[in-house]
């Protein structure tokens, strides 16, 4: 069995990956990769959306960052990027209800990335 290793350490089978870039294309519309010879390699889509995924995983990272910061209740403030399309999501509603409940003084502040 192939396994590839996560960032946090895991291991994914070679097919369960399939799977899921197969399952995320569909979501997307778009093809991600083209199979060669050799294996794969990224399309044009595949490669724009590399770029944008890197950007949110690093914002994810600094999001991390600040609610570690904010433990124990302190003040301040959560900015938190989300797509326009998500402002009445129940996953942002979830965030907002989490957020309010255990950091009662911190302000939250969404932003559309």
């Amino acid at each position: 069995m192939n396994a590839i290793l996560r960032p946090t350490g895991g291991a994914i089978t070679q097919s369960a990956l399939s799977q899921q870039i197969s399952r995320l294309q569909r979501e997307l519309g778009l093809m991600l990769f083209e199979r060669t010879s050799r294996g794969a390699r990224l399309t044009e889509a595949g490669t724009v959306l590399l770029t944008h995924a890197r950007a949110v995983l690093a914002e994810a990272e600094r999001l991390k960052g600040g609610a570690r910061s904010l433990v124990g209740g302190r003040q301040g403030f959560l900015r938190i990027g989300s797509p326009a399309y998500a402002v009445n999501s129940a996953g942002r509603k979830g965030v907002m209800a989490a957020v309010q409940q255990n950091l009662p003084g911190v302000e939250m502040r969404f932003e559309n990335a």
